[in-house]
């Protein structure tokens, strides 16, 4: 449950700041109205545009940059994500809301659509295939739950929950491997950004 709501929260985080910029984009291309008049003065798209870009574009680029590196390695080792597993945690994700119109309404004010997020799934599951976190010990499981179990293991029974623990386990580990993954690919690739002066 907590992995899919770190899954749904990183693809919400990392498409809201791309579509956002992407929208906003298109809009700047197709409308040339001020994008606020403050007592009959303008202020105007390109100065708007300007600030979004200066507050949000370096973001924007890491995390495109970093989608692209993933997709690339998962290519270069053969690794993919089928269209069912991907299904499958959206319709995880979807249990989340009262109903699939709950859900859509969600994403359409986040500017988002089921293609948009089906992307970010596809991404952060073979993000976590890329990396491999050893089978831990009983002992490394057990001192895991006992440092966990007040906060992301509250309520769940070693002894009953084993597998639930497991779970969470590989779950924290994933979570400071992959970025460890992404600087790694960033280190090696040839990275050449062509940003506006």
């Amino acid at each position: 449950m907590r992995r899919k709501l770190l899954i749904l929260a990183l693809a919400m985080s990392i498409l809201l700041n791309v579509s956002l910029m992407l929208y906003l984009f298109d809009l700047k291309i197709k409308d040339t109205r001020p994008i606020a008049i403050v007592n009959n003065e303008g202020i105007s798209r390109e100065s708007f545009y300007k600030k979004l870009e200066q507050r949000y574009g370096n973001e924007v680029i890491k995390d495109l940059i970093a989608e692209k590196l993933i997709v690339q390695e998962g290519k270069r080792r053969h690794i993919s994500v089928p269209k069912r597993v991907i299904d499958s945690e959206i319709k995880s994700i979807t249990r989340f809301y009262s109903s699939e119109s709950d859900f859509r309404k969600s994403l359409k004010a986040r500017f988002m659509t089921i293609d948009d997020v089906r992307t970010q799934v596809r991404l952060q599951l073979l993000a976590e295939q890329l990396v491999s976190v050893p089978q831990p010990t009983d002992q490394e499981l057990r001192a895991f739950y006992d440092t966990s179990k007040n906060n992301l293991l509250k309520g769940i029974n070693y002894e009953k929950d084993r597998s639930k623990v497991l779970e969470l386990y590989y779950l924290e580990k994933r979570k400071y491997l992959v970025p460890e993954l992404i600087r790694q690919l960033m280190s090696k690739a040839k990275i050449k950004q062509n940003l506006p002066e």
